[in-house]
């Protein structure tokens, strides 16, 4: 989705409530699921009109648009991904939704994961492959990138401190695994890589990412990726 115009007050979501058509919506029976969600065609209207609405009533001037997604709201026929853009390593994002926090979008943590992220991606580009970020029919992935015979890989990203390690290659491995399966139904195959801060201090996860059918790396061990092997 693309928006050029911010209205000064959200949309109540009674709004969406009271029109049958947007009612049984994920947008609004799972308001606190991430983004995207998939509307049909004449709910995406709905949510056009309600924006015009209320940007009249305020006095905005704008409009918002889907981009990459077929009208029917599929995304099966949409390019993962695109050029990938840098993260800043100073400023964490606002969080959207309500949930449980993300370690690696507070403090210290933030500016590592913001660092490997930056760093691996230029890594990407260095051996000729072409380095993505998720684009608005994508799952929130960290890293994507593409071979030169087209085949996918995507990476979540993840920074270790000694006491959240074990929780943070639980919730990384997960990511990546739900991402990969989303990303099946547009690619013929995708690969799954789980990058860390440093190498783990328990090396069973060695195994327990390669029997998930996960290459687990870190900075220094590119060897392990088969696409960043020298």
């Amino acid at each position: 989705m693309e928006v050029d115009c911010w209205l000064g007050a959200p949309i109540p979501r009674q709004s969406f409530l009271d029109d049958p058509a947007v009612a049984g919506a994920s947008i609004v029976t799972q308001p606190f699921a991430g983004n995207p969600h998939r509307l049909s065609e004449e709910q995406w209207n709905v949510v056009r009109r309600l924006f015009q609405e209320a940007a009249e009533t305020s006095g905005a001037q704008g409009q918002i648009q889907a981009l990459g997604v077929a009208p029917s709201g599929g995304s099966a026929g949409v390019p993962v991904g695109g050029a990938y853009r840098t993260v800043g390593e100073s400023t964490p994002p606002v969080i959207a939704r309500r949930g449980v926090p993300d370690p690696d979008l507070v403090g210290r943590n933030f500016a590592v994961h913001s660092r490997l992220q930056n760093v691996l991606a230029r890594a990407v580009v260095e051996r000729g492959l072409e380095a993505l970020s998720p684009g608005p029919a994508d799952p929130e992935f960290d890293l994507a990138w593409r071979a030169r015979d087209g085949e996918l890989t995507v990476c979540e990203v993840k920074s270790l401190t000694s006491a959240n390690e074990s929780s943070q290659l639980r919730l990384g491995l997960g990511q990546v695994l739900d991402y990969q399966d989303q990303l099946l139904e547009r690619a013929k195959t995708v690969r799954a890589v789980l990058w860390v801060e440093r190498e783990p201090a328990e090396l069973r996860w060695l195994g327990i990412c390669r029997r998930a059918g996960v290459e687990l790396a870190w900075p220094g061990g590119e060897d392990r990726v088969r696409d960043l092997a020298c």
